[in-house]
Parts: C-alpha cells; structure tokens; sequence
C-alpha cells in the first residue's frame, strides 16, 4: 500500500524512523519532563519532511501523466487525514457530553468546529477562541492551509515550464522571506503565539522541504549529491546535523526570541541536510540508524500518536501525575489507540480508496 512516504525515489522506511524521533521528541516536551526543553521542534521537523515528500509525489505525477489532478490530490488527503482526526473528535465530544458542564460542553464543540474548518493555528495566533485539548492541531490546521496553496502554486509553475532550478530558486527566495517577515513582525510588536502559530510565519519549513522535493527531482543534483556524500567523511555529515537538532531540542524555548530569529531556519536546514543523506548518500551512517524496524514501525503509526498523545496527556497532568506516569501511562494508551486507529481504520480505508482508483 503506497501513500505520501512513497516518493519519487519509492518507499523509504529511513524516513519513517525520521517521523518516529520527531514523534518522539514532542511526546516528551508535551509530557511536562525536564528535559528537552525544545522537543515542540519534532514538528519543525514533520514541516520539512511534509513539504519534501508532497512535493516529490507531485512531481512524480507529473512526469509520468503530464499533469496533476488536484481532485486526487486533495482525495488523498481526505482519506489520508480526516478518518483518524474525526475519529479523535467523536472521542473528545462523547467524553464532554458525559464528564463536562454545560458551558464546558459548549467551548469543546467550538473547539471540535475550529479543529474541522482547519483554522487551530489562527484561532491560537489572534488568541480567538484557542483550543484546549486539541491545541496540538493547530499543526495539522497550517499543513492544510499550505497543501491548498501550494498544490495551486506548483500547478502554476509547471504550466509556465519553468526549470526546476528557478523552481528551486523561487521556493528558497519565499523561505527566506517567510524567515524575514517573522522577525519583521517580532521587532514591529507581534506575539510570539502570532508568529508560533501564523502559516505566514512558519511557512520556511514546510518551503525548505518542497526545495529539496524539487531538487532531488533532478537527475543532475540527485548525481553531485551521491558524488558528495561519496567523499571521505561526508557520511557523518548528517549525523552531525542530528546531534545539532538534539542540541536544539535540549536549549530551546518555544518563547525565547532566539528560536524565530535563526533557530527555525536552522532547524529546517539540519533536516533537509539529514533527508538529503537519507535518499542519496551511498552509504548513509543516518539511514542504518532510522530503519531499525522498531523505528519505522512507530513512524507509521506517528500521525496517530500526535493526534491522541495531547489530549491524554493533558488529561493527565490536569490530574496531576507526575511528568514521569504521564510519559509511561499516556504513551501506553496512546501507542495503542493509535495502532487500532492505523490497523482499523487508516490503512483499510486508503486500501479501499486505493483499489476503487484502480
């Protein structure tokens, strides 16, 4: 069964281990724990490769049909993402319906509505109305919102035939200018919720991934990166870039100013230095490290564990377990209500969709 991890270059279980450690990180951040302080960059990291993979399979589209249909793009999507959140959402309401009052009824519906318009990131950016226990999607709501323009955007670009290195050019000129427009913003008065939460302001990443989509969708790139990576230590050139994320995780603060004047960037560039090991490089020392089968394993279950880790989590802490049971009970109910999710629902209804294409 073939979804959005299967690029242009086919299935690569590599960046499933990938997901698992971005999953993982922001798993301990949420569960209160002393350390990695910076584990919110996990999603920093599922940015780049969002933008990396979608790109590639549009590409791929593309080349072998000589176009793109938006129809089946945005379908996959659909059955890709919705089943699982709905599913969370039905949860979350038959437990307010039971446990909440009625005005706590009422704030959880909005919240439930704001979640399924895809509107979590503004509502928490402009602080209007922000979710509680679903504040984890404001994630999910700005990926959205970036799917639909961009999917527009590259259908532009293809019809005016440009070269994938203007292609390439183009996309790092707007990363920059997203970087450039959150510090405007920052040093003219924002807040830091404005510029976490803003697709405007958080965009670089997601463009940083669709950069490399485009560059490893040329031939001669994809051949001066296996001759580079073929130089004697350039294979620890990505492990190196995992240990700076590491670092980053470790000394970061969601509020500190330092994170949206350069650490983000940074952040995307590690990771797309760390993707571009993971698909090109002869002998990648990274790529041996993130297909341990118990990794790839977690990575195909991630989408699942970021919907369901937050809420439990919060729950938890809300009764006020220590970081510790909050890490080991939480992450128990959530590993298993993600993989009933993923076995049960996910992956039959993409294998439904999938064969009713055919």
């Amino acid at each position: 069964m073939k979804d959005a991890r299967h690029g242009r270059f086919g299935y690569l279980p590599a960046l499933d281990g990938m997901r698992a450690c971005a999953v993982g990180v922001v798993m301990l951040f949420h569960a209160n724990l002393p350390v990695l302080h910076g584990g919110f960059i996990g999603v920093d990291i599922f940015f780049v490769l969002s933008g990396f993979l979608i790109t590639s399979v549009l590409l791929k589209e593309y080349e072998r049909t000589g176009r793109i249909s938006l129809k089946s793009f945005y379908l996959r999507r659909v059955f890709r993402l919705l089943p699982a959140l709905v599913l969370l959402l039905l949860t979350f309401m038959v437990f307010s319906v039971v446990y909440s009052d009625t005005e706590t009824l009422w704030s959880h519906a909005i919240d439930t509505l704001i979640v399924l318009l895809s509107s979590a990131n503004w509502a928490r950016a402009f602080h209007i109305h922000p979710p509680d226990f679903l504040g984890h999607a404001w994630s999910l709501s700005l990926e959205e919102q970036f799917y639909l323009l961009w999917s527009l955007l590259l259908l532009a670009i293809l019809h005016w035939r440009w070269s994938r290195r203007n292609m390439a050019l183009f996309l790092m000129g707007l990363a920059v200018a997203a970087w450039g427009w959150r510090i405007y913003l920052l040093f003219h008065g924002a807040t830091v919720e404005r510029v976490y939460n803003g697709l405007d302001t958080r965009a670089d990443a997601l463009l940083v991934g669709c950069v490399i989509g485009v560059l490893l969708s040329t031939p001669a790139f994809v051949q001066q990166m296996v001759h580079f990576f073929s130089r004697a230590g350039m294979q620890y050139l990505a492990p190196v870039a995992g240990v700076g994320l590491i670092w980053l995780c470790q000394c970061m603060s969601w509020r500190n100013p330092h994170l949206y004047h350069w650490a983000q960037f940074l952040i995307a560039v590690l990771t797309a230095l760390m993707i571009i090991d993971l698909v090109v490089a002869p002998q990648s020392v990274l790529r041996g490290l993130l297909e341990q089968q118990w990794l790839v394993w977690t990575g195909t279950i991630s989408y699942g564990l970021y919907l369901w880790h937050y809420p439990i989590f919060r729950l938890l802490l809300l009764l006020e377990y220590t970081p510790g049971l909050v890490l080991l009970l939480g992450s128990l109910l959530t590993f298993g209500i993600a993989s009933a999710s993923y076995y049960c629902l996910e992956r039959p209804l993409l294998y439904r969709k999938q064969t009713a294409s055919l």
